[in-house]
C-alpha cells in the first residue's frame, strides 16, 4: 500500500510540472502590467521627493509630518511648539510651491 501511494504521488508531481494552465499565463501578463505601474509609481515618487527637497525646511517639515506621518494641524502645532496658524500657513505655502514644481498650476489641490 505504501509503495502504491508513493507511486501515485510521483506520477502526480511528474505531470503537474508539464501542464500549462491559463491561470499561469494570465498571472504572467498581469505581472507585466503591475511592473509598469510600479515603475510609474516610483518615478512619480522620485519627482515628488525632489520637489519636497527644494522647499524651505520649515515648509517641508510640516508637509512631511502631515502627509507621511498623518498628524493634524493641531498636533503639528503642539509638536513643533508653533501657533496653528503658522503651521497652516507653512503648509499652504509649501503645497503651492509643490504644485508649481510638479507643473500642476495653482488652481488644483494636492
Amino acid at each position: 500500500m505504501h509503495n502504491r501511494a508513493v507511486d501515485a504521488l510521483r506520477r502526480e508531481s511528474g505531470t503537474s510540472g508539464r501542464d500549462v494552465h491559463d491561470e499561469g499565463i494570465s498571472a504572467t501578463i498581469a505581472a507585466a502590467d503591475r511592473t509598469d505601474a510600479e515603475v510609474e509609481r516610483r518615478s512619480d515618487a522620485q519627482l515628488v521627493r525632489r520637489a519636497l527637497d527644494e522647499l524651505p525646511a520649515e515648509q517641508r517639515q510640516v508637509i512631511e509630518l502631515a502627509y507621511f506621518g498623518g498628524f493634524t494641524h493641531s498636533e503639528l502645532a503642539e509638536m513643533l511648539d508653533l501657533p496653528t496658524g503658522t503651521v497652516k500657513g507653512r503648509m499652504r505655502l509649501g503645497l503651492r510651491k509643490l504644485r508649481v514644481a510638479l507643473g500642476e498650476g495653482t488652481e488644483s489641490v494636492l
